[in-house]
């Protein structure tokens, strides 16, 4: 391929010379690539995250203007998406919905730092609050002290089990991680409806598809009256231990070795293999201590449900993409799309149905998503490379040198 240098210096970067490259697209005598930039400096990149938020909220209130029955309330909307929950108390309520948020997606990193795509996070956290939920069912006659970290072990075994089936299967037979966590999730949503229905071992005998409520002994409480629980701690634990374990020891220098290129690891005397199952093990353990959150932090849930962890697994995912895999970039991004959400969700008072805020909420990411996309990658136009003519003469020579010989 050419130089980019070069190739832009010769067709020009006029409009006139745009157009013809754009036209030489269509003349097959031009070919969109897309280029891989160098890693930006972290000043470009929250530049790039302000300019999408600002075109988010552009965008975010055109819908609003045109969704809005009372167009006078149009200001107030806007402000409680992108400003009311950042900047206010309200910011209690963001930071506590962040925390299950946060957790997952350093799950979810620790997998990615080895290019092992973990996309089970949802289904990882189902598990886990399967497990925490079966350890209070199974022995609640058992003090707080003993049964909490008894129901977080658990936790974190339930999403290592539902992780140990890609890790394995990865490792050793070479399937594809993505489809095996991807199915795992259909398979954890499914089982945990079993565990509460009508005829599931968990059911409440209400009549419904529930369970019991576990009891408010095991439900981790509030920093005083602040809004936010002690789960907040088990994030910034866990943000601690990823940062030193990821840039400070020696398995962590192994994991980016491996990611980056496998084959040197071999050569370098790696245990590749092991440290493929320990990544996959221990990011579904994680996911699922994020589950063990989700049932007993934040006030504690109802009793078990699968649709209780909604969509946090997926949402970790891009948050662990956009924040380049960074601890303080994962707490960033998750604040900041916690806070959007519950902006998004409390549109209703304002007479937006729920449809139009979770499009709303959908949007915003969307555009940081492709902003930061653009931030990555250069898409260009580039001439394609005519055939040497002495490669064309060549290959005429030897296609000649073979019939002769097959005239013989």
């Amino acid at each position: 391929m050419k130089n980019t240098a070069i190739s832009d210096k010769a067709e020009g970067r006029g409009i006139k010379s745009g157009m013809q490259r754009f036209l030489g697209l269509f003349k097959g005598t031009h070919r969109l690539c897309v280029e891989k930039r160098a890693s930006g400096v972290t000043g470009q990149v929250l530049f790039s995250r302000i300019v999408a938020i600002i075109g988010a909220a552009i965008i975010v209130g055109i819908v609003l203007l045109i969704a809005l029955s009372n167009k006078t309330r149009f200001g107030e909307a806007l402000e409680r998406v992108f400003i009311n929950r950042f900047f206010t108390k309200n910011i209690a309520m963001a930071l506590r919905d962040a925390v299950p948020l946060i957790i997952a997606t350093f799950g979810i990193a620790v997998a990615f730092r080895m290019k092992l795509w973990n996309i089970g996070g949802n289904g990882q956290m189902i598990a886990g609050s399967m497990f925490a939920y079966g350890a209070w069912f199974y022995m609640k006659d058992l003090p707080a002290w003993a049964l909490v970290p008894l129901m977080m072990l658990a936790a974190m075994l339930g999403g290592a089990l539902c992780a140990s089936v890609a890790a394995f299967t990865k490792t050793y037979l070479n399937v594809n991680e993505t489809i095996t966590t991807l199915m795992m999730n259909y398979i954890m949503v499914q089982l945990g409806a079993y565990m509460i229905s009508l005829a599931g071992p968990w059911n409440a005998g209400t009549g419904f598809n529930n369970s019991l409520p576990i009891d408010k002994k095991v439900v981790l409480p509030m920093i005083g009256k602040s809004g936010v629980y002690v789960t907040v701690f088990i994030a910034v634990a866990i943000m601690l231990v990823y940062y030193l374990v990821m840039n400070k020891s020696k398995w962590g220098y192994e994991m980016r070795v491996t990611g980056e290129n496998s084959n040197a690891a071999k050569y370098a005397g790696m245990p590749v293999k092991r440290n493929m199952v320990l990544a996959l093990l221990i990011s579904g353990a994680i996911a699922g201590l994020a589950g063990y959150c989700v049932l007993a932090g934040n006030g504690g849930q109802n009793g078990f449900a699968p649709s209780a962890v909604g969509d946090v697994g997926f949402t970790a995912v891009m948050v662990a993409w956009l924040a380049r895999l960074n601890p303080w970039g994962i707490a960033a991004m998750s604040l900041f799309i916690a806070g959007i959400t519950n902006g998004a969700n409390s549109l209703q008072s304002f007479g937006v149905d729920q449809s139009i805020a979770d499009f709303a909420r959908g949007l915003i990411l969307l555009i940081i998503l492709a902003v930061d996309y653009v931030t990555r990658f250069n898409i260009c136009i580039r001439e394609k490379e005519p055939k040497s003519k002495n490669s064309a003469d060549d290959t005429a020579k030897n296609t000649g040198d073979i019939s002769k010989e097959a005239a013989k």
